[in-house]
C-alpha cells in the first residue's frame, strides 16, 4: 500500500490510498525508479471526486485581519494579471464605530473603487490591464479608536 499526498490550490490537503491487487492492472508511476511504487487507476468515483475537488479550487484567495491605528492608512498591492476577474470583501471586527474608509486603485492610478465609513462591503471588478493593483484601508478619520479589520481578495482561476 502506499499513500500519496495530494494539494490542489485553495484546498486542504488530502490523501489517496492505492494499493495494487493481483486482479488488477498496476503501472509504474511516471519518474518511479521502479521501487515498488505501483499506481492503481483510478475508480470513477475517485475520478468524479478529483473533478469536483478541481472546480471548487477554481479561485485563488488572499486573506488578512490587521490592526489600524487612528490616524492611519495601510495600503496593500497585488500584481493582477488583464482580463482577472476578482472579488475585493472587508470588514471591520472591533473598534470605535466598526468604520473604515478603503479606496482601490488600478495600475494607472484610476480610483476603481471608493468608499468611506463602511463597516463592511464586497467589491467585483474585472481588470482591464495587468499590473500593480493597490487596495488602501483608512482610519484618518478617528482621533481615538484604532480598528481590527479583516480583509480577503479573491481572484477566479482561469478568468
Amino acid at each position: 500500500k502506499q499513500w500519496y499526498q495530494r494539494r490542489v490550490r485553495g484546498l486542504k490537503s488530502f490523501s489517496l490510498l492505492h494499493t495494487c491487487h493481483w486482479s488488477h492492472r498496476c503501472f509504474a508511476l511516471p519518474g518511479s525508479t521502479g521501487s515498488g511504487q505501483v499506481y492503481e487507476p483510478p475508480s470513477v468515483t475517485m475520478l468524479c471526486v478529483l473533478v469536483m475537488a478541481l472546480v471548487c479550487a477554481t479561485t485563488t484567495a488572499i486573506e488578512m485581519t490587521f490592526e489600524l491605528q487612528e490616524h492611519e492608512v495601510q495600503c496593500f498591492h497585488e500584481v493582477i494579471p488583464k482580463d482577472k476577474k476578482f472579488t475585493l470583501e472587508y470588514q471591520v471586527i472591533s473598534g470605535g464605530h466598526f468604520d473604515v474608509d478603503c479606496h482601490l486603485m488600478s495600475p494607472g492610478s484610476q480610483v476603481i473603487y471608493k468608499e468611506q465609513r463602511k463597516q463592511y462591503d464586497t467589491f467585483h471588478h474585472a481588470t482591464v490591464e495587468e499590473g500593480e493593483y493597490t487596495f488602501c484601508f483608512s482610519n484618518e478619520f478617528s482621533t481615538f479608536a484604532h480598528k481590527t479589520v479583516y480583509f480577503d481578495l479573491d481572484m477566479e482561476e482561469g478568468a
